[in-house]
């Protein structure tokens, strides 16, 4: 496979010609037998313009299993696929010299060993419009920065779970130097099956519009080495995603006070946040949704939207109801991971932009619990009124059953709901039981046909202190010489008892013939 190669570097005039021009790497009568050969020549030699070198088959692990370690400043890699190394597909080491003005764009990253880019010391580093595949550790890794960063338009499909759990292992990892410098990160799609964004140490971050979805933390945050600086970390419009441990975590000594977070989604309302101060280690704790509003006083334009990526692999988000027109403008962010125009006054929460189109959307909406109710005596059948707002009939639907705090698994009902009409769908394998208290039944209705349900809004509905009575035997109790001595009733949960005596207790006394009841 031919490989290109473009790189623009500004260095010292030699005394061996400079390079210009279109150059093949391989031992096939290429003008350079190896990678390390040409990259030598570019240090060496310098450059009078620019420079495309085309691999012959075979041409890669240089410099101990990297494709390519950088070395010089002011360089630009666009364009390339990286089809796999053992180690890193793009490689700058520690050097005590940062590596200032690198632009890495519009590559193609299929497959890297540890890490696809990892910089070390980069300074004014551009990570942006590239596409990732497979890396064990980390598809970006810009570690001890020594200045700015920004990683925009990328998206990352990382399925690899090594090292999941591991909080120092994210699918991006950015973290600074002693220093003032920003962390930019906004239009990404980030699915890994790790932790999707991991920023330390830097004194700024600006993460905004991005969709992140995980098996651990979407974003983990650091504190800055230099404590005396304010920090200043703005989370802004991303969809958080987390089938893991949390949405986001903040910790070691960022105060509430030095970030801000609003116009966010969260895929639900459990474990949304876990917060570790250090200094207090009574609010090292997990959060959800509802009690991290109240803790931090933040996110009050945030919402829980359920899931709303057009699957496990494409974190687009059409027709998602709930984010729709539901962000807040950022200056300098006025296009979306795929180049369209971004509403100037109110755009959607997330890397896509969208438009809603009626004849896609679904909506199934509960509109009320029919049985049990709190006044009726009916005891059987669950029975929900279910109605259509989406553009197309509805055949099949999920629903999931809590009772009493006990989640049952969503079960898959067939019903008929054309557009705009409301059926009654009984719930499957829910019996109200006689003379049987339930604190709670709460049901979740989803995946219309199988696909999203565009608005999780109005997916939900509880009711509560339900009590059916039936029958129920009474007891008699004799006296030694078989006469009536007193009737009682067993106790059923809330259940008030009045006999026919005006009695109130449960057990009443005979003292006369009669009728009771």
């Amino acid at each position: 496979m031919k490989n290109i190669l473009l790189l623009f570097l500004i260095a010292p005039l030699s005394l061996w010609s400079q390079l210009n021009g279109t150059y093949t790497v391989g031992t096939n009568a290429g003008n350079f037998a190896t990678l390390s050969d040409a990259l030598t020549a570019l240090e060496t030699q310098g450059v009078s313009g620019p420079v495309v070198f085309n691999f012959q088959p075979g041409i890669t692990n240089a410099y101990g299993g990297h494709y390519m370690e950088v070395m010089g400043n002011n360089m630009t890699i666009a364009d390339n696929l990286f089809s796999g190394s053992p180690n890193c597909s793009i490689y700058r080491a520690n050097y005590a010299t940062p590596i200032v003005d690198l632009v890495i764009s519009g590559n193609d990253f299929p497959y890297a060993g540890t890490n696809a880019i990892e910089v070390n010391r980069g300074s004014n580093l551009i990570i942006t419009n590239n596409t990732f595949g497979t890396a064990v550790n980390s598809s970006i890794a810009a570690l001890l920065c020594g200045g700015n960063v920004t990683v925009a338009f990328n998206k990352i499909q990382n399925p690899q779970a090594n090292n999941a759990g591991n909080f120092n292992t994210a699918a991006v990892r950015l973290s600074s130097s002693v220093g003032n410098y920003t962390a930019t990160v906004y239009n990404n799609f980030i699915n890994s099956q790790h932790q999707n964004l991991h920023i330390a140490y830097f004194t700024n971050a600006r993460v905004s519009h991005n969709n992140l979805k995980s098996a651990h933390n979407c974003l983990l945050m650091e504190k800055s080495y230099n404590t005396t600086e304010l920090l200043s970390y703005q989370i802004r419009n991303n969809v958080f995603c987390s089938s893991g441990k949390q949405d986001f975590a903040v910790m070691d000594n960022i105060a509430l006070s030095s970030f801000t977070s609003n116009y966010n989604a969260f895929k639900n309302d459990v474990k949304t946040v876990r917060y570790m101060y250090v200094d207090n280690p009574n609010l090292e704790k997990y959060y959800t949704f509802q009690q991290w509003k109240t803790f931090s006083n933040k996110e009050a334009q945030s919402k829980v939207v359920g899931y709303v990526y057009n699957s496990d692999t494409d974190l687009h988000t059409q027709n998602a109801f709930m984010l729709n027109n539901s962000g807040t403008a950022i200056a300098g962010i006025t296009t979306d991971i795929d180049g369209q125009t971004r509403s100037a006054a109110a755009p959607d929460i997330g890397a896509d932009e969208f438009d809603m189109n009626p004849t896609t959307y679904t909506d199934l909406e509960l509109v009320e619990i029919v049985t049990p109710t709190l006044t009726g005596c009916e005891n059987g059948d669950v029975v929900l009124a279910i109605k259509n707002n989406g553009g197309a009939p509805v055949n099949a639907l999920d629903i999931k059953t809590t009772i009493n705090d006990f989640a049952g698994t969503p079960v898959t009902v067939a019903a008929l709901i054309n557009p705009t009409e409301t059926a009654q769908v009984v719930v499957p394998n829910c019996i109200i039981g006689n003379n049987t208290f339930y604190s709670k039944l709460h049901f979740i209705i989803s995946n219309p046909n199988a696909a999203n349900d565009n608005n999780f809004s109005n997916d939900s509905k509880s009711v509560s202190n339900i009590l059916k009575l039936g029958e129920f035997d009474i007891t008699v109790e004799k006296d030694n010489c078989g006469a009536y001595k007193s009737l009682s009733v067993p106790k059923i949960q809330t259940a008030a008892v009045l006999w026919s005596t005006g009695a109130t207790t449960q057990k009443i006394a005979i003292t006369e013939g009669g009728t009771y009841s």
